[in-house]
């Protein structure tokens, strides 16, 4: 089973929570083989002031961004996906 964290720069809203959800689930799917009924996605917010590039707030460089850890629990992935 994935266990997708995903940490966007911005304020929480639930409906892009739930597209992120939604698509990262498709894109998994489809690339990892992994089965939608079983993958966990967690979306977490974080104030653009808070995540730091170069030493300076994202706010400052005016842009947004995201973070993307997947972990696929050992023993689930075929030989030839290993490859």
């Amino acid at each position: 089973m994935p266990i997708i964290n995903i940490s966007v720069t911005g304020k929480p809203n639930a409906k892009l929570s739930a597209a992120i959800a939604r698509d990262i689930t498709e894109i998994t799917a489809k690339e990892l083989r992994k089965d939608p009924t079983i993958t966990a996605v967690a979306v977490t917010y974080i104030d653009p002031e808070h995540w730091f590039a170069g030493g300076k707030p994202l706010a400052e460089h005016g842009t947004n961004t995201f973070w993307l850890d997947i972990k696929v629990v050992d023993g689930t992935n075929t030989k030839l996906e290993l490859e």
